[in-house]
């Protein structure tokens, strides 16, 4: 049903008749960062999701950032614990994903540096 962090987090801000301006007060992020999150249009850094629960003391982190587990907690168990190693696995997928797209740009600055060179070189051979 809400497969992705962006579709829980709306669907928080609409069982709770929140505006998009209590989550961007609440964060400090400007209207429009909340706007692409609620519309799926960019991810939310993992540094906010903390934050963000802290709006909904009621939720499983579990479920908030992965959509696995109840979405309640559980006032019998200790279940926001998985919440620290969730958000340590985020920050790690995050960096690996800015990492890779830096590393996909400086290979793409490559191959042209290789076909300028390779076109050089076929002027020289003609």
């Amino acid at each position: 049903m809400y497969n992705t962090i962006n579709q829980r987090l709306k669907n928080l801000l609409v069982e709770n008749n929140f505006s998009n301006k209590v989550l961007y007060d609440h964060l400090g992020v400007t209207k429009q960062s909340v706007s692409n999150w609620i519309q799926g249009r960019q991810k939310i850094p993992s540094k906010y999701h903390q934050k963000i629960l802290e709006l909904f003391p009621n939720i499983n982190f579990e479920w908030f950032i992965t959509g696995t587990g109840g979405k309640y907690i559980n006032p019998n168990t200790d279940q926001n614990k998985l919440c620290e190693e969730c958000l340590k696995k985020n920050a790690i997928i995050e960096k690996l994903e800015f990492d890779n797209r830096k590393l996909t740009e400086e290979l793409k600055s490559l191959y042209i540096e290789i076909g300028k060179y390779q076109e050089r070189l076929n002027k020289q051979k003609k």
